[in-house]
């Protein structure tokens, strides 16, 4: 999908929910106004900015991949237009920019997406809804040029953990972002706010720093509960936390995890986790 919107030679982008007529228009409009520009009025950025349009999912890659974009209301009145040869429609540019977090030179130039790292499409995503969980993911294969297929009802972690993968084995992000990026998009759900704040300010950095983690997450796994239960320092649950966070769980059963680990001595699932050296 993102390279028939990629391939495209106009894409039109429908917002349904923003009500702008010719009448509008013409009631409106300052006499200043700019040729070729869209006019945006104080009623007309505040309508953008509550647009399902600018949240959903999947809109992102309308909005990053075709060269021109020309956006229409819900009366089929242009409000603006994005793209290369559109550069004079900095107000409505500029607006788009502000509520997608998407820089405006790549919204005057498409080809200006190859030269953002895969880390900061990701972060356009965070703020975006979609109705399957594990589309939030699906939604930026593309973007990212990760061709490893949807496969849906395998759930937002396991979709999370195979995109955040694939991207750490190219090369696009570094071994062990993943956990900062995890902990972003984490940070939407109100339970993340539940948790101590000790777990909440890692980074991992690099396979030699992941792999020590997954050695001492390895050296206090046992095949049977401990005898005595350990008291565990802040740090090596905090260590601990990062690594399970880096293998794409969320913070949810990142904290049942640990909970497991401290009244045990050992964590189970983690058995489990193959990690590279």
């Amino acid at each position: 999908m993102f390279k028939w919107y990629r391939n495209a030679a106009v894409c039109l982008a429908y917002l349904s929910d923003l009500d702008f007529s010719a009448e509008t228009r013409n009631a409106e409009e300052s006499s200043t106004r700019t040729e070729g520009s869209a006019y945006m009025s104080d009623d007309l950025k505040r309508q953008l900015q509550h647009s399902e349009w600018c949240s959903r999912g999947w809109t992102l890659q309308e909005l990053v991949a075709p060269r021109l974009v020309v956006f229409l209301s819900r009366q089929w009145e242009v409000i603006g237009f994005k793209g290369r040869g559109f550069y004079n429609d900095t107000s409505f540019v500029a607006q788009v920019a502000a509520l997608t977090r998407v820089p405006a030179e790549v919204l005057h130039d498409s080809r200006e997406v190859g030269r953002v790292s895969a880390e900061q499409k990701i972060r356009w995503a965070i703020s975006r809804e979609t109705t399957r969980e594990e589309d939030i993911w699906y939604c930026l294969f593309g973007l990212l040029d990760a061709p490893i297929g949807a496969n849906y009802g395998e759930g937002s972690k396991r979709a999370r953990r195979r995109l955040l993968a694939e991207l750490e084995a190219v090369g696009s992000i570094v071994i062990g972002r993943a956990a900062v990026l995890t902990r972003e998009f984490d940070e939407r759900d109100p339970e993340f706010h539940d948790f101590p704040d000790g777990l909440r300010d890692d980074d991992v950095t690099g396979s030699e720093y992941q792999k020590a983690l997954f050695d001492d997450a390895r050296a206090h796994t046992e095949e049977e509960p401990s005898e005595s239960v350990r008291r565990p320092s802040p740090e090596t649950v905090r260590r601990l936390y990062a690594l399970i966070i880096a293998q794409g769980y969320n913070t949810s059963d990142a904290v049942e995890m640990l909970r497991e680990y401290v009244a045990t001595g050992r964590i189970a699932r983690l058995r489990q986790v193959q990690i590279a050296a």
